[in-house]
């Protein structure tokens, strides 16, 4: 008996130190986009920092269509006996745009690369908003890291080509920064809030 008690919680120390690892290590996500006669988009991820095997969580590909009739006979959801006080209204308002900036400002851009061709339908449309987009697209260093090219089609109307962007996320910032941001929101002011 105390063998088995033994050989069950070092197995649980081990999980425990691997989901440690798995949250204190960067996840690598890359999204890829293709247009052209059909669109679609794949997402994957990779744990501890790229090392792990290719996960895929979205392919728009093998996404399964449900019939009409599915979706009619689904209940639509509805939240009862759910308010909103004014006061966390407002700290929700105060810290949403501090919060998205912290976010994004953990994510790191490993690749991005573009690839595309646009139309709007009228060659002098078409002009105008790639002759608006031209100063960001010439100046962005074309290298491994970041390539992006872009080309008006004045005779067709829509985009047709492939972007890919790939990110770095360490979980666990994440979750500090989700707690924080929820300890503002709810906390009473009496233990410190800000």
């Amino acid at each position: 008996m105390a063998a088995a008690l033994t050989i069950v919680l070092w197995g649980m120390l081990g999980l425990f130190l691997l989901i440690l690892l798995l949250l204190a290590t960067p996840l690598r996500i890359t999204s890829r986009l293709q247009s052209g006669s059909e669109r679609t988009i794949v997402i994957t991820v990779r744990a501890f920092g790229g090392l792990s095997p290719q996960l895929v969580v979205f392919d728009s590909a093998n996404k399964k269509q449900k019939s009409p009739t599915e979706r009619k006979n689904k209940p639509s959801p509805r939240i009862k006996g759910w308010s909103l006080e004014i006061g966390k209204l407002r700290r929700i308002v105060r810290t949403t745009p501090n919060f998205l900036v912290s976010l994004i400002r953990t994510l790191r851009i490993e690749k991005l690369s573009v690839d595309a061709e646009f139309g709007l339908g009228d060659p002098a449309d078409t002009g105008e908003a790639y002759g608006m987009l031209a100063p960001f697209i010439f100046n962005i260093p074309d290298n491994k890291k970041y390539r992006i090219k872009l080309f008006p089609n004045f005779d067709q109307k829509g985009v047709w080509g492939d972007a890919l962007i790939a990110i770095r996320v360490t979980p666990f910032v994440v979750i500090i920064q989700i707690a924080e941001a929820m300890w503002r929101i709810l906390a009473p002011p009496s233990l410190g809030r800000k």
